[in-house]
């Protein structure tokens, strides 16, 4: 349904074609974005479908509370994560606001590292002020769903 998965999917075929190690296809990072205004993007698990499987952790920013939200005079958007309790595992992420399709890239990154946790994104250092601070203060607001 989106080119992005299509890309994905023939790399795979391909590498699979001709090295000894398979590699497993897995969807469960395959984020999707509407290019409308605002832009709305979406990567993994909804907050109800997590709640049917997991003990999750819910985290909630705005951009009007960053520095570059600010700046850009307060625009409306957010952006939602939803994380495994006891792994700290990232589930899914919701953001609605300017260049939602870009900010969920950063958390699509985390999903497929090797522990798949939000980790990487608490620790770094993001530069400020910009936009991606929202990120980081979604996963820096996490509390019991």
């Amino acid at each position: 349904m989106f080119k992005h998965v299509a890309n994905y999917e023939a790399g795979l075929v391909w590498h699979n074609s001709i090295h000894d190690h398979k590699v497993k296809v897995g969807f469960s990072a395959a984020p999707h974005a509407v290019f409308s205004h605002p832009q709305v993007a979406s990567v993994g698990l909804k907050e109800q479908e997590a709640k049917q499987k997991h003990k999750i952790l819910v985290g909630n920013a705005l951009y009007r509370d960053t520095a570059m939200g600010a700046a850009m005079g307060f625009p409306e958007g957010f952006v939602k994560v939803i994380v495994e309790q006891e792994t700290g595992k990232i589930l899914g992420a919701h953001i609605i606001g300017p260049e939602a399709a870009i900010l969920i890239q950063e958390i699509i990154n985390a999903m497929t590292s090797e522990t798949g946790t939000f980790a990487p994104i608490a620790r770094g250092m993001h530069i400020h002020p910009a936009l991606s601070e929202v990120v980081q203060n979604a996963f820096g607001s996490l509390r019991p769903a």
